[in-house]
């Protein structure tokens, strides 16, 4: 009975050591890793300090906080929450977001975000740009305000002298300059072609990197104003005014390898009210027929 005994308790300490070593070999192999990689709200990147767990953005001044939806990137396998592109309200400053790793672990951020003061000045048709009350500095004319929460704030300035006649190309080429927006047509050509073969658009650049030549839809803008804004270029010592007369003044907006758009501000043989525009063939590039006018988007 007695060896009966022992023979139990060495079979007992037997499967507790294996099933201690067992549970020893038994190690978690799912991530731990919980980090927040990337963070950003309308495109614009946060930045994240890891060490303290924190991340900052400033925004623009007519950015809504309480209907914000950051894009967020964490590690590999691990989830966050609020999850990214969840609509979130930021208006008290401070959001607090966690990281859970495949492992369960967790990691929590506060996310801080910023509202910038909203800008002193407030442009309207027909100021001076940039500074509206100085017509001896002035680069431009205020003929555009974009209509948003707080107007005045952006807008467009059209140069204060013009190109009397260049030519838009010398090739027939297709540059894709379809765009309504004429920055993005003046970048094309500027990233992809020789500017000395586009004399309208190296004019425009000339005057500095965020001066370019209008599309069509921006140049008739202008039109409704004509009036107002030479009021002011006549203020503006060596402007020059806006030709009410039939003069046709390139657009960055091109149809063909042919074919681009010219606008006519002339009000006279029923040309007023909508603006008047016309195809301008490559003989008429090439024959440097139009005046060339830069714009600037502030």
């Amino acid at each position: 009975m007695k060896k009966l005994n022992t023979l139990s308790m060495l079979l007992i300490m037997a499967l507790t050591f294996f099933s201690s070593c067992s549970n020893d070999d038994e190690t978690d192999t799912r991530s731990d890793e919980k980090k927040i990689l990337e963070f950003s709200i309308n495109g614009k990147a946060a930045i994240i300090t890891e060490n303290i767990k924190t991340i900052n953005i400033s925004l623009p001044f007519d950015t809504d906080a309480t209907k914000l939806s950051p894009t967020i990137i964490v590690s590999d396998k691990a989830r966050i929450n609020p999850a990214s592109g969840t609509v979130t309200d930021f208006s008290n400053g401070k959001v607090y977001y966690t990281v859970t790793a495949e492992n369960g672990t967790q990691e929590m951020y506060a996310v801080f975000v910023t509202i910038e003061e909203e800008p002193g000045v407030k442009y309207k048709i027909g100021d001076f740009y940039p500074d509206p009350d100085d017509a001896v500095s002035a680069t431009g004319v205020v003929f555009w305000i974009k209509d948003n929460k707080v107007p005045g704030v952006h807008g467009m300035a059209i140069s204060i002298d013009e190109a009397k006649r260049l030519a838009w190309s010398v090739h027939k080429v297709d540059t894709d300059c379809t765009s309504n927006d004429g920055k993005v047509n003046t970048d094309r050509i500027k990233a992809n072609y020789n500017l000395d073969d586009y004399p309208a658009f190296k004019w425009c650049i000339a005057k500095g990197p965020e001066w370019y030549l209008p599309s069509s839809e921006e140049l008739n803008r202008l039109r409704k104003y004509r009036d107002n804004i030479n009021t002011s270029l006549n203020k503006i010592p060596g402007s020059t005014p806006i030709s009410p007369l039939k003069v046709w003044y390139w657009t960055s907006s091109q149809f063909s390898a042919e074919i681009a758009t010219g606008i006519c501000f002339d009000t006279t043989d029923g040309l007023s009210g909508t603006y008047a525009s016309k195809s301008l063939t490559y003989d008429n590039l090439n024959k440097s027929e139009s005046a060339v006018r830069a714009v600037i988007a502030f």
